[in-house]
Parts: structure tokens; sequence; C-alpha cells
């Protein structure tokens, strides 16, 4: 048993063992011109390029229920299966929430992109009133630095919309790989491009922690 553990410490750390992460953000919402989600996502898969970490980014569009499918989709059809899943979705301005849980619900006065509304309707009639993400990054938020915590925080609230959505489908159906979700600094944050660098450094680092 030693001699098998020796082993694989010596072949993680020649990167003989595949690393990868299947990472996705959000299409724009309505007749905003971005999403930040999809800028972000796409932006770290780029920080990781050459590297022994390979970074697979999947393009999701803002409706209930078709963004979980996709996302699935995306993972499905990737080779060789990611390590992890994790997804993005625009926020407050002033925190990356690592989002800990989804809830069956669906509450908005905004509709998704195709055109569709719900109020106070569960996501599954027959599921669980909440789910816990399979992927904890609690123990990632130590290991940044303490200028990044003050932007990056755990979150128990994805809530009610696409997100949590998407979310909440991930969590009950999905058991391929661990999966999170990340909510980044919204696009019309008065300090969007410095909001956006310090998440793409925050992200780049939450990700490199996990291996």
């Amino acid at each position: 048993m030693k001699y098998i553990f020796t082993l694989f410490i010596i072949l993680s750390s020649q990167g003989l063992f595949a690393k990868s992460i299947l990472l996705s953000g959000f299409d724009a919402f309505k007749d905003y011109p971005l999403n930040n989600s999809e800028i972000i996502a796409q932006a770290v898969q780029k920080k990781f390029k050459g590297s022994d970490i390979k970074v697979h980014y999947c393009q999701l569009r803002t409706v209930y229920y078709k963004s979980a499918q996709t996302l699935q989709d995306c993972f499905h059809a990737l080779g060789e299966k990611p390590d992890f899943v994790i997804s993005l979705g625009e926020g407050h301005c002033d925190k990356v929430g690592f989002e800990t849980r989804a809830i069956n619900l669906m509450k908005s006065e905004l509709a998704d992109n195709d055109g569709i509304k719900y109020w106070k309707e569960k996501i599954n009639p027959d599921g669980p009133k909440r789910v816990t993400l399979s992927l904890d990054l609690s123990r990632i938020l130590p290991m940044l630095s303490k200028k990044d915590r003050k932007l990056a925080r755990m979150s128990k609230n994805a809530g009610r919309f696409v997100c949590n959505n998407l979310a909440y489908i991930m969590g009950t159906e999905f058991t391929e790989a661990p999966f999170t979700f990340i909510h980044v600094p919204n696009h019309d944050c008065s300090n969007q491009e410095y909001q956006k660098k310090r998440t793409i450094e925050v992200l780049t680092k939450t990700i490199k922690a996990l291996f």
C-alpha cells in the first residue's frame, strides 16, 4: 500500500495523471451586451492554456432547465471526463459567492431568455427542499490569501432564478463528478474592470488549489 501511494505521488508530480475541469458560463441576459460569467470563465480557461490542468468551457443559455441539460451534454461529450464541474453565474458586485446549496424553488418576476417565468413553483415537485452541492469549496477558502478571502465568500443562497435552477438540478441529478456553483460580480458593477480582474485571479487560484 505504501508503494502504491508513493507511486501515485510520483506520477502526479510528473503530470502523468490528467487533470481537468469543466467550466461553464451563461449568455447575455435579455438586452444586456454581455454576461460576466461567460467573460470570466473564458478568461480563466486561457489562464490554464499550456498548463497541466485542462479547462474545458461550456456555453449555457440563461434558460430554466435547458442550461442544466446543456451542461450535462457538454460533460458527456468530452472524451476524458473532467475531475470537477464548476458553473459561473452573475451575482452581487461585492463578492465572489462560493455556493454551498440550492433550493427547490423558482421565484422571479423576470423571464428567462426564452421568455419563461416561474413564480413560487418547485423545480422538481418530488425533489427535496434543498440540496447540498457535491464540491465543497470551504476547504479551499483558507488556502487563499487574506486579500482574496475578502472577495471570495461562502454562500447558502443561490437565488431563485436560472442559476439556482441549474445548481439544484445538477445537485440532485448529476453524480459523475463533484459539482459546484460560483456567483461572480455582475457586469454592470461600477468598478467592473477591477472586479473582473480580481475574480479571474481568485478563480484561477481556486482551481489550482483543487488539485
